[in-house]
């Protein structure tokens, strides 16, 4: 501190001296002060003239410096980014990307290591686009062919943890409904192998059992195409269709020829319908 405090005087006489004024230079006051017009401040301006600019970007590549060999050979691939498997978020996913074809590369057999010799390799990490018309810009003026891949939309489907305990008949299965499915599958599988009903060769013993096992399994089956309908299944539907024209024909076949003659193929008869209504014009 003693030794700062003797450095103060001669700090302040050299402050005084560059105070001083020279009187020598003019001082202008602010009463002596004159208005100058803004032309005389402004420099006169030049005329402006029209820039044409010829051939975009091909002058422009031709100093750039770049090798021939990384224009015109050289893919690139503009792209979206998929989301990873362990990425929550869709953020890094709305920019465009560019990604230039693979050279060649040489790994070390020792480390396992690779390199290339391409300056260009990584170009797909560091450069970002907002738009696809950005990278076919960029595309174009680096003299790259390039390929666009089209993104495709994610399907964002809600779910819930209470679905599986709904009592919507499209998504409930009770367990009346999984028995009655395993019943009628099994009946589908032993009448389109070998269907013991429509067989003419039946015992005639047991005829009066037989005939009242099939009309409890008509009620069954009609029991359950009104169920399937109404809920919009519409394939299992047909499916029990087909095998209560089974159980009807084999019945008609008993009782009386005539009725046998009567009774259809159901999609036949959809069929002549179809081709009748298209035959005849709508009034």
């Amino acid at each position: 501190m003693i030794g700062m405090r003797s450095w103060v005087p001669p700090l302040r006489s050299m402050a005084r001296g560059l105070a001083t004024v020279d009187k020598s230079v003019p001082v202008t006051r602010l009463h002596d002060a004159k208005r100058k017009p803004l032309e005389d401040m402004l420099q006169p301006s030049p005329p402006k003239t029209n820039v044409t600019v010829v051939g975009e970007y091909d002058e422009v590549m031709d100093i750039a410096g770049v090798p021939e060999e990384h224009m015109e050979p050289r893919m690139a691939r503009i792209f979206k980014p998929a989301r990873e498997a362990t990425q929550s978020g869709w953020n890094n996913t709305r920019v465009w990307k560019i990604e230039l074809d693979n050279r060649e590369r040489w790994e070390n057999p020792l480390m396992g290591w690779s390199s290339t010799g391409d300056p260009l390799s990584n170009i797909s990490m560091n450069m970002d686009f907002a738009s696809k018309e950005a990278a076919i810009n960029f595309c174009v003026k680096n003299r790259w062919n390039y390929e666009v891949d089209e993104p495709q939309k994610p399907r964002v489907r809600p779910k819930a943890y209470g679905w599986n305990f709904s009592w919507n008949k499209r998504t409930r299965v009770s367990t009346k409904e999984c028995f009655r499915q395993q019943y009628f599958s099994r009946l589908l599988r032993c009448t389109s192998m070998s269907t013991p009903f429509s067989n003419p060769q039946m015992n005639k013993t047991n005829g009066k059992n037989t005939i009242q096992k099939m009309l409890d399994q008509n009620s069954m089956l009609i029991q359950a195409i009104t169920r399937y309908q109404n809920s919009g299944r519409a394939k299992d539907a047909l499916r029990y269709q087909q095998l209560l024209h089974r159980n009807l024909v084999y019945l008609a076949s008993l009782a009386n020829n005539n009725l046998l003659q009567q009774l259809n193929d159901p999609k036949d008869t959809s069929v002549e319908e179809e081709a009748k209504s298209e035959e005849t014009p709508p009034t």
